[in-house]
């Protein structure tokens, strides 16, 4: 392995009659091999080099520059230099300290399996400063994959590396939660059907207003809404790697469409009978149309709140039958028409 260390100019700069204290300038891992050191040339001097235990230099001797190979024994070891100038001066001895350390162990920890699209968290069990396939320097890292990657760290303290550390994580595809429904349906008392039309799917959870009714592979899911009232419809579609995906439906049961009308009023002031009108629930809108025999229209109003009060122009009519046509549309946009006779009596 090619590693270069550089003395610090500031600390191994020779100059004639000054006495430098020594430093650590480098960390490096047992057996590395071909380390190099430098210091700054002057023009025209030698360099002497003395390494005190712990390596052995394999070339550079008399120049600014060495190259060492280093044994196995950790330990704190001196690299010492001095310059010869071309004159024959000798400056004084720069002495410098290299830490050997042996290769330490990392260990990436995380999870080995995940979900398309969520995130996981990796982080390393070691020293040093991390450093991550992907580029990311630090501890830990958030992995977020579309597809099975191995993810690896090593950890770095001085100029010494660590072993690489791997975690290969498969990455799987997530079901695919849709339901077909008909809103039509959503009627106090109706069964109301949803039927599951995704895949990769093998575990169906159903949930209504936040309580699970099944949790199974039940398709068509099935409920009776014995109240009306907003009624929300969660789908969970779990996959065999454990991945899940799930859809809300929000809708409205509304009470069955009924509309009751009279077949006879007595609009005579008693405060019985006095109108004719419509009592309903699940319609919206409302147009009634009152005509004679002659099919002269006699009443026109648009709303579910019409009361006739057997009068046209304000003038009372004469008791008698008198048709109408009555056109209804309910909450969810069905419609209906309704035509019949009703019975005027005095």
């Amino acid at each position: 392995m090619d590693r270069r260390a550089t003395l610090l100019v500031a600390a191994l700069l020779l100059i004639l009659n000054c006495k430098l204290g020594a430093q650590v300038i480098d960390t490096v891992c047992t057996t590395s091999i071909n380390v190099g050191y430098q210091v700054p040339k002057t023009l025209g001097s030698n360099y002497y080099w003395t390494l005190e235990g712990g390596g052995a230099l394999t070339s550079g001797q008399g120049t600014e520059q060495i190259r060492v190979n280093w044994g196995a024994n950790p330990g704190l070891y001196s690299l010492k230099v001095i310059e010869q100038t071309g004159g024959g001066c000798w400056g004084d001895t720069a002495i410098a300290k290299v830490l050997l350390i042996d290769k330490f162990p990392i260990q990436v920890f995380g999870p080995e399996t995940l979900c398309k699209g969520d995130p996981a968290v990796f982080s390393g069990i070691g020293q040093g400063t991390f450093y991550w396939y992907n580029g990311q320097i630090g501890n830990p890292i958030t992995f977020k994959g579309d597809s099975s990657t191995l993810i690896y760290a090593v950890s770095k303290i001085g100029s010494c590396w660590s072993d690489t550390s791997y975690k290969f994580v498969l990455v799987f595809d997530k079901p695919d939660a849709q339901v077909k429904y008909d809103f039509s349906e959503w009627q106090i008392n109706n069964d109301l059907k949803f039927f599951f039309t995704g895949n990769n799917t093998t575990r169906l959870i159903w949930r209504v207003n936040g309580i699970t009714i099944k949790d199974g592979f039940e398709n068509p899911f099935i409920y009776n809404a014995q109240d009306s009232g907003n009624l929300e419809v969660t789908l969970i579609a779990e996959n065999s790697a454990g991945c899940t995906d799930s859809i809300l439906i929000k809708g409205y049961v509304y009470d069955k469409f009924r509309a009751f009308l009279p077949n006879a009023f007595t609009p005579n002031n008693d405060g019985l009978n006095d109108n004719f009108s419509m009592f309903s629930y699940g319609y919206a809108k409302a147009r009634i149309m009152i005509f004679n025999r002659s099919h002269m229209l006699l009443y026109d109003y648009s709303g579910v709140d019409f009361a006739w009060d057997g009068t046209f122009n304000g003038e009372p009519l004469t008791p008698g039958a008198y048709h109408y046509v009555l056109e209804l549309e309910d909450f969810i946009g069905g419609t209906k028409v309704i035509k019949d006779i009703v019975t005027l009596m005095r």
